[in-house]
């Protein structure tokens, strides 16, 4: 029985390793540069961290014996550079998802008669009630890209903490982790908030 779920585990494992590889030769016919780039680069690294992440989970098991807080850094590395690369993708799609909602021809306003009221700060009211409304026109136009946004953001803190660069508790980890998990499981959920590619 044992053997049995060591081998299964295995295989799972491994073959996630695998699924990255084939989405990164996928997305090398991503005709955006900026994307391509981001999401191959990200791909590889997501393989490279399981694999390093193998030999952890061997000695976990005590299959192999090894220096584990080594290996740990190792594949924490990879980790960080893909979820880096996640971001930078995010960041990319959001600028471009402001500029394209900008610059939609906007309604022209009728003039306003003001009386003895202060032009100037009326009309600051109302560049700020525009600029809330376009970020969340954006956020519910695009849930995929804030979602996965979200999901790099809280992921990002775990490699950042195993490599000894900030110092989260237990609870704050565990924390961003339920957050991830929620966004990874309502993206299996609804395929329609995933980011694709």
């Amino acid at each position: 029985m044992c053997m049995w779920f060591f081998l299964s585990s295995l295989v799972l494992r491994l073959g996630k390793s695998l699924d990255f590889i084939q989405a990164a030769l996928k997305s090398l016919h991503i005709s955006d540069d900026v994307i391509r780039w981001t999401v191959t680069l990200s791909k590889i690294s997501q393989s490279i961290f399981l694999l390093f992440d193998h030999i952890i989970y061997f000695h976990n098991l005590g299959v192999i014996k090894t220096d584990k807080a080594k290996w740990s850094k190792i594949s924490a590395q990879f980790w960080f550079f893909s979820l880096a690369l996640n971001l930078t993708r995010n960041f990319y799609d959001i600028t471009n998802i402001v500029k394209l909602e900008m610059a939609k021809p906007q309604k022209k306003e009728s003039e306003m008669q003001y009386g003895n009221g202060n032009r100037t700060e009326e009309k600051a009211k109302r560049n700020n009630s525009d600029a809330f409304s376009l970020v969340i026109k954006c956020v519910c136009d695009n849930k995929s890209v804030f979602l996965d946004l979200v999901k790099n953001a809280s992921d990002l803190v775990l490699p950042l903490n195993t490599l000894g660069k900030v110092d989260a508790s237990s609870g704050v980890q565990g924390f961003l982790g339920v957050i991830s998990s929620a966004i990874g499981v309502a993206t299996v959920w609804n395929p329609n908030l995933k980011l694709v590619p």
